[in-house]
């Protein structure tokens, strides 16, 4: 789900429709993160 060179042509194309594609790139690897991030803190929490 990482930038690719795909991404940097898309650019090129229409500045908007990049802007779109990089956003919605960006929010899902943070709701991923963020998904990871809060299993480890429940797995911890149970743990104590």
């Amino acid at each position: 789900m990482f930038l690719d060179w795909t991404d940097f042509k898309l650019a090129q194309g229409s500045g908007a429709e990049f802007e779109r594609a990089v956003g919605a790139k960006l929010l899902n690897q943070l709701g991923t993160l963020l998904g990871v991030f809060a299993q480890k803190i429940v797995l911890i929490s149970l743990n104590h």
